[in-house]
């Protein structure tokens, strides 16, 4: 009997010895297969094909993938992704940390969970309805935003018809809904820390800054690997925001010069646009190795550090 039978053996025997814990959790398991498990690998077959409804599927190999690498509009999404996720990540981490110890240090126990579930509210209020006020909030000539630089004598911004202030309205608009989301786990992770830690730190004559570097931050590293790590996997997935923010607004698709198109948006038009399955399937495929590379570095980098 190989070792590898005998562990299988030691399988089934715990897990039937366990029957019952994994009937109550099987559930989980058999709609992750469905509707998770079973269209991510299908999506994988279809990067491989071209396919069209009501007709058999061409497999035709690494074709998509070769379509893909020669096509500018995929490099265009790629770098409008990384300029919205490094423009919105490390911002939201770093309001969120402030506002969290701000909270933490200076509002009583009460209000925390207050003040932290007004913070949270733009997460979860529709994002269509936020998306049509930043539109109107940010017009070029009927826009609140211009009529307050005019007021202070500054020149008014083209904030959704040129490409840079396109990403910078995006980023912006990213930033204001995501925050509270960050403010929130930020926070409970803060109030977990033991107090002893910064009392021991203020008799060795710890200043705020070496409190914050030498206690807090190391503290909270593992929820700032989580929050990171779905940073990511959100900042590259990202399709919402730039698409209802641009849309009315430019006829391209990604917004003046396809300044905010991503491979989201790649995938939305190749698929149900341009009816191509099998290069939106190939660019989806890409998109999930890109996050898995990111996401085991941060793993990598957090571990030793």
């Amino acid at each position: 009997m190989t070792s590898a039978h005998s562990r299988l053996l030691a399988a089934a025997r715990y897990i039937n010895k366990h029957r019952s814990a994994y009937l109550f959790i099987s559930p989980f398991f058999i709609g992750f297969a469905v509707f998770g498990l079973y269209p991510m690998l299908y999506s994988i077959y279809l990067s491989f094909t071209q396919y069209k409804f009501r007709a058999p599927s061409l497999w035709v190999g690494l074709g998509n993938y070769q379509d893909i690498f020669n096509d500018p509009t995929f490099w265009i999404s790629l770098k409008n992704t990384l300029i919205l996720w490094l423009g919105t990540l490390p911002l939201q981490l770093l309001l969120a940390f402030l506002v969290a110890s701000l909270i933490n240090a200076f509002i009583g126990q009460r209000w925390k969970g207050a003040l932290s579930g007004i913070y949270y509210l733009p997460e979860v209020t529709n994002l269509v309805a936020v998306a049509l006020v930043f539109q109107l909030i940010l017009d070029n000539q009927y826009g609140i935003a211009n009529y307050l630089l005019k007021l202070v004598g500054a020149p008014s911004v083209p904030w959704l018809i040129s490409e840079g202030w396109t990403r910078i309205s995006t980023i912006l608009l990213i930033t204001w809904r995501g925050t509270g989301w960050y403010i929130v786990f930020i926070l409970a992770a803060l109030q977990a820390i033991d107090k002893e830690y910064y009392e021991v730190a203020l008799i060795e004559g710890a200043n705020v800054f070496q409190k914050a570097w030498y206690i807090t931050l190391p503290i909270l590293r593992p929820i700032l690997l989580y929050l990171v790590v779905l940073g990511t996997i959100a900042g590259w997935q990202i399709f919402t925001e730039p698409y209802l923010l641009t849309r009315g607004v430019s006829n391209v698709l990604g917004g003046p010069g396809q300044a905010v198109l991503t491979p989201a948006m790649l995938v939305y038009d190749k698929a149900f646009v341009s009816l191509k399955f099998g290069y939106a399937a190939a660019v989806s495929t890409l998109l999930g190795v890109i996050i898995a590379f990111f996401s085991v570095i941060y793993f990598r980098f957090f571990r030793e550090r």
